[in-house]
Order: C-alpha cells, then structure tokens, then sequence
C-alpha cells in the first residue's frame, strides 16, 4: 500500500510542476469570436455596465471618446481569439490538478488514510478555481461585447464595457496569482509531507 501510494503522490506533484508555469494571465483584452448575443441580451448588459461607472462622462468626453474608440475596438477585434485560447488552457490546467487530488483523496481514503487536512486544502484550491471560471466568463463576456457595441454612437456603453473589462481583468491577475501561490505554498508541501510520512511509516493506513 505504501508503495502505491508514494507513486501516486509522486504521480500528483509532477503534473503540478509541469502545468504551474502555464498558469500566467494574458495582459491583453482580447477575445475569442463567437456566436453574437441577441440585442435584448446585449442591451440589458450595457445596462448594466452603465449602472457600474464611476461617474458620468461629460458630453465632451464622449465626443473624444468616439474620436478614439473605433481604434481600440480594432485591437480587441485584431486580438480575437487569444484570451479563448488562454481561457481553455488554463481551466483545462486548473481541471487537470483538481482531479489528480480527488483521485489521490480517493484512493487516500480506500486505504485508511486520514486525509481531513489535504480535502480541506484541495476543497479551498477547488472555491479559488471556481471564483477565477467566475470572473474569467464575465471578463470574457466584457470584452466580447466590446467588438460589437457601435463606440461611435453609444460611446458610454462602450465606455463602461471597457471598465468592467479592465475591473475583472484586475481580479483575474489577483485570483490567478493567489491559485499559483496557493498550489506552490500549500498543496504541494501538503503532499511533499504525506509523501516523507509514508515512506517514514508515519501513515500506513488501515489497509495492506
């Protein structure tokens, strides 16, 4: 029993140094092409972005704002595409480390391991990952409207999409940084010492 599970922790800390360096966030507001909301769905967002600004913008402001956003809407439209790309890779990533540790926790507890500690830890990567999916799709879904609203002549919209894109985006780099912190610091010594605890005779479990 000892035997394998040593492989398995040892099978589980290789995929998360291999997939840890993918774990950067793309700096761009770009997006992937898709399908186009339906008008009601569009409208009710840029309500919402709107209802999210700081502060009004002056009718000046908007007249240069219609001066300049066209050519911010042509680089998100040039960028289309990579932050789907980066969006799939990551989650994909983050996916793949939460299953190696459920699989672990499950064989864990097969044996007769007291495994309260690591689901503790594995239970709070999973809420960490589950809050960076959440604010991924509304900074995704930000920028997306950003290609299609008509900056020339709803400036404020445009305006306030690009706010919250640039919100979320400030909480992407905070979420993800916390989750790499968070794999490095926590679960990886977690599963370092299980691992010299097994091969020391400290966890035999209740099983052979």
């Amino acid at each position: 029993m000892n035997k394998r599970l040593k492989v398995l922790i040892a099978a589980v800390l290789l995929p998360l140094g291999v997939l840890i360096p993918f774990l950067s966030l793309e700096s761009h507001y770009s997006t992937q092409t898709s399908a186009q909301s339906t008008d009601s769905a569009l409208e009710q967002r840029k309500e919402q972005y709107r209802a999210k600004l700081q502060a009004d913008i002056s009718k000046a402001q908007q007249d240069r704002l219609k001066l300049r956003c066209s050519v911010v809407q042509a680089n998100v439209k040039n960028l289309a595409g990579r932050l789907g790309e980066i969006q799939t890779k990551r989650t994909t990533a983050y996916d793949a480390i939460l299953g190696e540790l459920n699989a672990l926790l499950t064989l864990l507890d097969t044996q007769g391991v007291d495994t309260t500690n690591l689901k503790t830890d594995v239970t709070s990567l999973s809420d960490k990952v589950t809050t960076y999916k959440t604010q991924m799709t509304a900074y995704k879904q930000a920028v997306d409207d950003m290609t299609v609203i008509d900056c020339s002549q709803d400036p404020v919209s445009f305006q306030a999409a690009l706010s919250v894109a640039r919100s979320e985006h400030d909480a992407l780099v905070t979420t993800t940084g916390d989750i790499r912190t968070y794999i490095t610091n926590t679960i990886k010594p977690a599963l370092q010492t299980m691992r010299t605890q097994i091969e020391t005779g400290q966890i035999t479990g209740g099983t052979q």
